[in-house]
């Protein structure tokens, strides 16, 4: 069965149109905030390594959907973890981070324990956490943000609940209507988003490889994009290769109690 059958029995193709092109234009609006064509970026917060933010432009941008993606084991999760605690630094009364668990891997402890080691309190207060356990608590997740006022989202992870309930065209339309919605978001109340996805075994110019999960949906409407890797397990010694906008350019971190650090 051909692509074109197959999205005309599943899906109506122009809704498929209506979404590609809503995403391509929110792009190319986060891309003019990138280059100063319309509001300066107001908030930059580093990750906790200058090699890092140095591939990153500076850091986590407000305004922009920063994608983190590699396999288990690579410092996805610990890189969120120390991001919270960074913007709880910066953030006014009134501001919050609001942190979309769909693994449980949320660790409030290790986040206590990396905001202790850089001497700051009350970090668990700025944090707004929701925990989801389907496709759609992840999407309704967005419409609770009114009234928060976050200055950073973190999804951890963007793709894990919608790989696991849909297939095929379905699955690929969903994610990108959650990543639409994401950059709206980002773009709209200047905040930052982040990220974090998998890798997975797939074709690519005759052979497997490792891609990221569904980078051809995700890709259309994040902004940065680096992939992640254990470069040396007995140092602790992590890689970040930068993929978009400007790639390829890598940086090697380190993860220790305080979090992500210089190697």
């Amino acid at each position: 069965m051909t692509l074109k059958k197959t999205l005309n029995q599943s899906l109506n193709l122009k809704d498929i149109a209506r979404t590609i092109k809503s995403l391509l234009y929110t792009k190319e609006l986060a891309v003019d905030l990138f280059i100063g064509k319309t509001n300066p970026i107001s908030m930059i917060v580093s990750t906790g390594s200058r090699s890092l933010d140095g591939i990153l432009g500076g850091g986590i941008r407000s305004g922009m959907v920063t994608d983190f993606f590699g396999r288990s084991g690579t410092g996805k999760s610990q890189l969120c973890f120390t991001i919270c605690v960074n913007y709880a630094k910066e953030i006014n009364p009134g501001e919050s981070i609001l942190f979309i668990d769909t693994t449980g891997n949320f660790r409030p402890e290790r986040i206590q324990e990396i905001a202790s080691g850089k001497g700051e309190k009350d970090v668990l207060r700025k944090i707004s956490y929701i925990r989801v356990f389907n496709s759609s608590d992840q999407s309704h997740a967005l419409s609770r943000i009114h009234g928060m006022s976050p200055k950073i989202i973190v999804v951890d992870n963007v793709s894990s609940l919608i790989s696991n309930e849909f297939s095929g065209a379905r699955m690929h339309l969903r994610l990108m209507k959650h990543i639409h919605s994401l950059s709206l978001t980002a773009v709209t109340l200047d905040c930052a988003v982040v990220v974090t996805n998998m890798l997975r075994h797939a074709p690519y110019n005759g052979s497997l490889t490792d891609r990221e999960f569904m980078a051809s949906s995700i890709s259309l409407c994040t902004h940065i994009r680096a992939r992640l890797e254990m470069a040396d397990l007995a140092r602790l010694l992590y890689k970040a290769t930068l993929v978009h906008p400007t790639g390829p350019k890598s940086s090697f971190f380190g993860i220790k109690k305080i979090g992500i650090t210089d190697a």
